[in-house]
């Protein structure tokens, strides 16, 4: 290789570590939107599941993360928020249609929740609120468990999808 070709590559190099400097923060979510909550990190005790996975979308401001269990339940969480710590979890069931069977069903996957994430929600206290009110287990239905923590049933049907949020931090 010339001494011309050697000097090329190090420009070529140097423009692009300046330009991947400026697009990590151009790119940064928690950057650009001053967040008061730190970047996602995955909550998932992996010695508790048989196949895990975990990425962050910088650019939205989301951590991904997978979780199947030996019992073929399938848990996916999305770790967002910006002012608020805000979690969503998936399961791959349903909760079935009546009401008592739901909560039921519901208490069992945050019992999952409880035994198998290191998120600081306060699960007992979700529990106890859906067994002593479980006619309100619809969706949209917001339970709140203290001032500033706050659980939210989005969907019951196929693939049951919650939410625990804590904030405004």
């Amino acid at each position: 290789m010339t001494a011309k070709g050697i000097q090329l590559i190090i420009v070529g190099i140097f423009f692009s570590i300046i330009r991947c400097n400026g697009q990590i923060k151009k790119d940064n979510y928690w950057i650009t939107n001053e967040c008061t909550r730190s970047i996602p990190k995955a909550i998932v005790k992996k010695n508790k599941v048989q196949n895990w996975s975990f990425s962050i979308d910088s650019i939205r401001g989301i951590g991904f993360e997978k979780a199947y269990f030996s019992n073929d339940i399938q848990l996916t969480i999305e770790n967002k928020g910006c002012e608020y710590y805000w979690v969503e979890f998936t399961f791959n069931q349903s909760l079935g249609t009546d009401a008592k069977s739901q909560s039921l069903k519901l208490v069992d996957l945050l019992k999952i929740l409880k035994n198998n994430t290191n998120a600081p929600f306060n699960y007992d206290a979700a529990i106890t609120i859906i067994f002593t009110e479980y006619e309100r287990l619809k969706p949209g239905a917001i339970i709140d468990i203290d001032e500033m923590e706050k659980f939210e049933i989005l969907r019951i049907s196929e693939n049951t999808k919650v939410a625990f949020y804590i904030g405004p931090l």
